[in-house]
């Protein structure tokens, strides 16, 4: 109960402080009780790192779109649980293998990257993150089940939080609720972990604490209204509860007849008409602009791409030529696939696609062990709720983001060896879980193939409409004049989204962009 408030309390004082006092306050927090550690009793001790890996968690998921340097210091002290495993913690990261690939081919990125120093820091942070990684799983010894009730807590402890700053006038971002976070979306995907979470141990074990977190993350997040999130999490439910229903053929069959009737009634595949029936604008908030762009963009460098970490970075903005794309005013593609893309080009997606192939083919496997059954599709469910996300939103890249965090300690979870569990519903047989007997099981997941294919082939027409919509569009329209005042305005007013290292290369920066354009469009009205 300590350790919760304890995390509320953090939670709460990275809104009030925001970024410019509470990061260097959680290097300070951290480090006081890395240090105080060492002058108490072992059972202290232990209660101890278990809040400060707590902690770097809690700052991993808060800190989700633009960590800063500070931040990442303090994880630095609460790696203190793990410090004396490092041999252990390499061993896990040779024998899991995807998650050191996908870091490599980003060390690699350095080679071709549009600005280096944007890639080194971006390096620098993801391995620290890759290292925070390792040492969580290592500490919990490899077991899933403790680490997905470590995650709820601390994703309870920010759902708590946000309703303290929301009574005290200071959860929301402009005209948006956000809670504890700094984005509604960023706050929607944590809420839908929570619930997603929450089914997981309610399949289990049933509890009115895991109850009421489902209910009231479920209420704010349909108070905040992050459509990508709900949608998320309800494909991702119907799923967990299909595969894991005694009667899953009927559910299956009913869930199938749902999907079909709702895409055969679309007038045609394209995202603008699945946006209007999802009561949102047929731009999905400027997205399909975006994409468009970015998909050009992409189609530049589409091998390589521009390098990790340095495709959106102000100073060296490879994207301004396009109206829409992610740049100073974006910071990403609001789409992962798109992103990983545009940083790491068609070898990094190929990086990120044999992880998630191989996460999935673990999980795959999992299920088939009739006491694992229930392990195997917890991660298989995970999988569908972050990739579903991701068509409309960023959480994996750059792998500092939580997204990323929740695939690769499940993947490391799973390479470890042995995944235990202290739920006695999940020691009885797996009968008593609703799992499919044998036949049925090879069924289930031909279903669940057969689902994602039908997701994937409809996505991939409708981003194949939207590029093809945004190529004619700009073929038969001329490129809107660039604003200089309007650059060097958002470039003031969103310092907090670069690392720039001075105000004054800042404000260098400004005016060179401003005169640089202010020149360019002399030179276009010139005869």
């Amino acid at each position: 109960m300590m350790q919760f408030a304890a995390l509320v309390i953090s939670a709460v004082l990275f809104k009030l402080l925001g970024g410019q006092y509470f990061t260097p306050l959680s290097v300070v927090l951290a480090g006081v009780i890395f240090f105080l550690r060492y002058g108490v009793d072992a059972r202290l001790r232990q209660a101890l790192e278990i809040f400060l890996l707590q902690f770097g968690a809690l700052i991993y998921a808060l800190a989700n779109q633009e960590p800063s340097y500070y931040e990442h210091a303090a994880m630095i002290f609460c790696l203190a649980p793990a410090l004396h495993r490092l041999r252990e913690m390499a061993r896990l990261a040779m024998a899991e293998g995807t998650v050191t690939l996908v870091f490599a081919y980003i060390v690699w990125s350095l080679v071709w990257s549009a600005n280096t120093e944007m890639t080194l820091a971006g390096i620098y942070m993801s391995a620290l993150c890759l290292v925070f990684l390792l040492a969580y799983v290592v500490t919990c010894g490899g077991d899933l089940h403790q680490i997905f009730r470590n995650v709820w807590q601390l994703l309870a402890a920010v759902l708590m939080g946000s309703i303290v700053v929301g009574g005290m006038g200071y959860g929301s971002t402009g005209q948006t609720f956000t809670g504890v976070t700094l984005h509604r979306n960023q706050f929607g995907f944590l809420l839908g972990l929570l619930i997603l979470l929450g089914l997981f141990f309610l399949r289990a074990r049933f509890r009115w604490l895991h109850l009421a977190g489902v209910a009231v993350g479920a209420v704010f997040l349909i108070y905040i209204d992050s459509k990508s999130s709900m949608i998320s999490i309800a494909l991702t439910s119907v799923l967990w509860f299909v595969l894991t229903a005694k009667r899953w053929r009927i559910y299956a069959a009913l869930a199938a007849l749902a999907i079909a009737a709702f895409v055969v009634s679309l007038p045609s595949p394209k995202m603008d008409h699945f946006a209007m029936r999802m009561g949102r604008d047929p731009t999905f908030t400027s997205r399909t602009e975006i994409w468009a762009d970015s998909v050009k963009l992409l189609a530049e460098q589409p091998y390589t791409g521009f390098g990790y970490n340095s495709v959106w970075s102000a100073f060296e903005n490879r994207l301004a030529q396009y109206r829409d794309a992610p740049g100073p005013k974006y910071g990403h593609a609001h789409n992962a696939w798109i992103e990983w893309g545009l940083q790491l080009g068609g070898g990094g997606l190929l990086a990120y696609m044999l992880f998630l192939g191989v996460l999935l083919g673990r999980a795959l496997a999992l299920a088939r062990q009739p006491e694992r059954f229930a392990a195997g599709v917890q991660v298989a469910c995970l999988l569908v709720y972050i990739q579903v996300y991701d068509l409309a939103n960023v959480s994996t890249i750059p792998i500092t983001r939580f997204g990323f965090f929740m695939l690769a300690v499940a993947s490391l979870c799973l390479s470890f060896g042995s995944v235990t569990y202290r739920s006695e519903q999940e020691r009885t047989p797996a009968v008593a879980l609703g799992k499919p007997a044998g036949a049925h099981l090879g069924s289930a997941w031909r279903l669940l193939i057969g689902t994602l294919l039908v997701l994937v082939v409809f996505v991939g027409v409708a981003t194949f409409a939207v590029w093809e919509d945004g190529r004619r569009f700009a073929a038969v329209n001329e490129p809107y004049p660039p604003a200089a005042d309007a650059v060097a305005a958002s470039s003031y007013l969103e310092v907090d989204k670069f690392q720039w290292k001075s105000a004054d290369k800042l404000h260098e920066y400004v005016r060179a962009h401003r005169q640089a354009l202010v020149d360019k469009m002399n030179r276009s009205k010139a005869p």
